[in-house]
C-alpha cells in the first residue's frame, strides 16, 4: 500500500536549490516529484509530466510592498492558454482547479497594469455559496487565486516569527539560506550569485513528477530523467503575466 504523506530530500544546486518528494509507488517503484529554486526569483513546481513540461514562475520584487507575477510555461508544444482545466476521470471538473485569470483594465499608473480582478479588496472573489454545497472547499475558482489569497492576507510585510514550519517547508528553509550566503557573498567578496556568470546552469533544473523504478539515488535518478526529457524551442515558450 502506497504512503500518503511523501519524504523529501532538499540540496543546494548550481542554480539555486532543488528538492525531492517521493513515496512508494508499488512494488520496485517510487513516484518522484522534483521542484527547484532559480537565482534569482524563479520557481519551477511539479506540476506536470517532468519529460515534456516545462513551467517557471517569476516573483519579480517591485518595491517593498509589491511583485510583479510572471509565468512561463511548455508542455508538450502547446501554451498554457490552450490546457482544459483539470478533471475528475468521468470529466466532471475539480472544483476550485481554475486556471482563467480575470483582470482589471491598465491604467497609466505605475502599479497599474495585469492587475487581478479578484483581489483583497472583494475576498479574492469568494463563493460562499460554494464552499456551502462543498463543490469548492476554499471559495475561490482558481489555484492562483487561492496561493494570492493566502500570500496577500499575510500583508505586504510579514514577521516570520509567526511561523511555523514543518518537515514540507524545509525547501523554504534551504532557499531563505542560499539567498541569504549568496547576499553576504556579494556584499564581502564580490562573488556574483549563481547564473551571473554561466547562465547555461539554468538548463539543467527541470520541475515535474514521474514514477521510476528504486535503482540509483535520487539526484542520479533526476540526472537520468532529465537527458530523457523533451526541451522547448525558445519560440515555443509562452509568457503570461
Amino acid at each position: 500500500m502506497a504512503l500518503r504523506a511523501p519524504d523529501y530530500h532538499i540540496a543546494d544546486a548550481a542554480w539555486g536549490t532543488t528538492y525531492a518528494g517521493y513515496r512508494t509507488a508499488g512494488a520496485g517503484r517510487t513516484s518522484w516529484r522534483f521542484g527547484n529554486f532559480l537565482f534569482p526569483f524563479w520557481t519551477q513546481v511539479p506540476n506536470g509530466d517532468f519529460g515534456r513540461h516545462v513551467q517557471v514562475r517569476g516573483w519579480v520584487p517591485l518595491d517593498d510592498e509589491h511583485t510583479m507575477y510572471v509565468v512561463l510555461w511548455w508542455k508538450g508544444g502547446r501554451s498554457a492558454m490552450t490546457q482544459q482545466d483539470p478533471a475528475f476521470k468521468d470529466g466532471a471538473p475539480i472544483g476550485g482547479m481554475g486556471r482563467r485569470n480575470d483582470f482589471l483594465p491598465n491604467t497609466t499608473d505605475w502599479l497599474g497594469r495585469w492587475r487581478l480582478a479578484a483581489n483583497a479588496g472583494n475576498d479574492w472573489g469568494i463563493n460562499r455559496a460554494a464552499q456551502r454545497d462543498n463543490s469548492i472547499y476554499s471559495g475561490i475558482e482558481s489555484i492562483h487565486l487561492q496561493d494570492q489569497a493566502v500570500t496577500e492576507s499575510m500583508g505586504a510585510i510579514l514577521d516570520h516569527s509567526f511561523e511555523h514550519l514543518a518537515p514540507s517547508d524545509q525547501m523554504i528553509t534551504r532557499t531563505r539560506r542560499r539567498l541569504l550566503l549568496a547576499a553576504r557573498a556579494l556584499r564581502d567578496n564580490g562573488t556574483p550569485p549563481p547564473g551571473v556568470d554561466d547562465v547555461g546552469v539554468f538548463r539543467d533544473a527541470r520541475g515535474g513528477y514521474f514514477v521510476s523504478g528504486n535503482g540509483g539515488g535520487w539526484q542520479d535518478v533526476y540526472a537520468a530523467q532529465l537527458a530523457s526529457a523533451s526541451r522547448p524551442q525558445p519560440a515555443a515558450l509562452h509568457a503570461s503575466g
